[in-house]
Parts: structure tokens; sequence; C-alpha cells
């Protein structure tokens, strides 16, 4: 089953009125749910896929996969993928964009949109590449940034299947943008 925006938002609110923190913590989305919830892209996603922190982590444990919380919602979930499984910039936190949405006990942020290519780069499956292109396409972006940005981030993680992905955007990107 695949979930909408409006589901998204639903989920999250009862995430949030599940929480009972003395102060507000932050996550950090990635992935589909970015992009549906930030970014306007018109297709659906099947989870909710979180930066690892802390506070990821405990969000899982209450709106996990099987949990109360994801039954409730059709089997929407969140997930956090382990660390080293995608590249992200080092900056990440800073360059993240705050959703729009009033909650109590949390404080949602989106990857910028570049980080959320890099993110796409090690698995790089077809809807990843779709991901990349509505990006490309809908907030103005530069391959020269991305590079600069890919650059700076690879240092941190050292997979050569990344370096490999990231000719095969670049390469695909530039087809893209000699057809316009």
């Amino acid at each position: 089953m695949s979930f909408s925006k409006d589901d998204l938002i639903a989920f999250l609110k009862s995430i949030d009125d599940e929480l009972r923190l003395d102060k507000p913590c932050t996550i950090y989305l990635m992935g589909g749910s970015a992009l549906l919830l930030y970014y306007g892209s018109p297709r659906s996603t099947i989870d909710i896929d979180l930066i690892s922190t802390a506070e990821a982590k405990n969000i899982r444990a209450i709106a996990g996969r099987n949990s109360k919380l994801s039954k409730e919602h059709n089997g929407l979930y969140v997930d956090v993928p382990a660390d080293g499984m995608y590249l992200i910039s080092p900056d990440f936190a800073e360059e993240a964009c705050e959703l729009k949405e009033s909650f109590k006990n949390i404080r949602v942020y989106v990857l910028d949109p570049y980080t959320l290519i890099l993110s796409k780069i090690s698995r790089l499956e077809n809807k990843d590449f779709q991901d990349i292109e509505f990006l490309f396409s809908t907030q103005k972006l530069s391959l020269r940034i991305l590079e600069k940005r890919y650059k700076e981030a690879i240092t941190t993680f050292s997979e050569e299947i990344d370096a490999y992905h990231f000719e095969l955007v670049k390469k695909f990107l530039k087809e893209k943008m000699s057809k316009k």
C-alpha cells in the first residue's frame, strides 16, 4: 500500500500525540516522504525514512513496522536505515528545511535537495532516478554544486560503489538537461 501527503501528516501527528517529552525532539526525513511532504513530489511512499539519531530510534520504537501506531495507520511505518547505508552531507542538519506543520513534541526537518540526492546514490533504483530528475527539474539545482557536495560527503563515506553510482547520476542528469 502507498500513502499520500495527508496520510503522512496524520501519522506524524499520531506520533506527536504519542510522545511524552519535556522538550520537542528533532527528526530529519529523507527518501520519498521528504519528497512528498516538502518538495511536492507526485509519487506516494510506503514509509517515513529518518536519518539515524537517538530521537529517530525512539520514534521507530513506537511507530516502526508492525507497531500499534503502524497498524492504526494501515501499515505506514517509520524506518531508520543504519548509518553507512546512505551518503549524506556532513552538514545535513544545518542545511535541512523545516516542515511547516504544527507539532507539540517533534520538530520535523527534511533534507535539502542536494543531500536528498546524495542519500539516494547508494541504492539507485529506478524510483531514485525519478526522484533525482524530479528534484533537478523543480528545484533549479546545479550539477556543479551537486558534485562539490558529493566530494564533501564522500570524505566521510568510503564506498567505491557510490563513486560509480555518482558517475551514473551525472551522466543521467547531463542527458536529461541536454534534452531541454
